[in-house]
């Protein structure tokens, strides 16, 4: 009657071992889950605060400057403002040259 008490208790050990290990390996692998999630989160807080910078930089490239105003008519192409007071008195000045 001893041995099978015996044996029962070292059934019950053997399983309780075999629980706490399975029970400390679940921990490590939640550990080694939660540092490889944080590793992702942190590479992704990264590449958006890059992205987010690329993104403004190229708002402000793309992004029209308005054209400096003057009191005579002007159009805009391109960032390049022609004023076409100004041309016309370089198209008057140049008949009258040729006139000469």
């Amino acid at each position: 009657m001893l041995a099978v008490c015996d044996m029962d208790m070292m059934k019950q050990a053997e399983k309780e071992a075999k629980r706490l290990r399975r029970v400390l390996a679940n921990r490590e692998s939640a550990r080694q889950t939660i540092l490889r999630r944080q590793a992702i989160r942190d590479e992704l807080a990264r590449k958006v605060a890059d992205l987010s910078s690329q993104n403004e930089n190229m708002k402000k490239v793309l992004t029209p400057q308005p054209a400096p105003r003057s009191s005579s008519t002007s159009v805009c192409y391109d960032d390049v403002v022609v004023d076409l007071h100004t041309l016309f008195e370089f198209f008057y000045f140049l008949l009258i040259s040729d006139a000469s």
